[in-house]
């Protein structure tokens, strides 16, 4: 039992009982591995909360637990076995989609908004949230889970750039402006 405990908190999220980064880093390599022997890809999905440090700030952290474990509990209700989800820390979850495509990620996100529509109720009042999603697809924008969680971050900024609550799968295009803002700030 020990040992079993000290792997689960070693591989999951405290809050959620999610998968934490570490645990997604092993699934992604085993969905790298069968790419390579099966010649399927994956897609990769990076996903946070619109507005969920306002609402924590304004209303409590307590608040903002519940509202990530409700978003957590609704996001993997959409979800087939061999999917995952993990929490990467605060607001920012990645969804990993084993043999799927950008049209099957997108499929998967519509029923994610949908899932999220209804208010979430936190004692005294409700609350509505929305979410920001980034898609990255392997082996078209990445070769490993850096480059795709590179993607899939600049597109879920796009996303959040462009009035929030939305999904948008990772093209070159977008890309361009990281580099032109990095150089501004320079």
């Amino acid at each position: 039992r020990t040992e079993e405990y000290i792997r689960q908190i070693a591989l999951h999220d405290a809050l959620t009982g999610l998968p934490n980064r570490a645990l997604l880093d092993d699934r992604v390599s085993v969905a790298i591995e069968q790419q390579r022997r099966n010649n399927t890809g994956f897609a990769l999905a990076m996903m946070d909360i619109d507005r969920f440090k306002h609402i924590n700030d304004s209303m409590g952290h307590h608040i903002g637990d519940r509202l990530l474990k409700e978003f957590a509990e609704r996001v993997k209700a959409c979800l087939r076995p061999a999917d995952t989800l993990a929490r990467m820390g605060g607001d920012e979850f990645v969804l990993l989609l084993p043999d799927s495509d950008a049209s099957g990620a997108e499929h998967v996100i519509e029923r994610i908004r949908t899932a999220l529509t209804p208010t979430i109720n936190v004692g005294t009042q409700e609350v509505h949230i929305t979410s920001s999603i980034g898609v990255s697809v392997f082996p078209h924008d990445g070769l490993n889970l850096h480059e795709l969680l590179r993607c899939a971050d600049v597109a879920m900024y796009w996303v959040k750039e462009h009035g929030r609550n939305g999904h948008k799968v990772f093209s070159r295009e977008i890309d361009s402006g990281g580099a032109d803002r990095l150089s501004l700030e320079r």
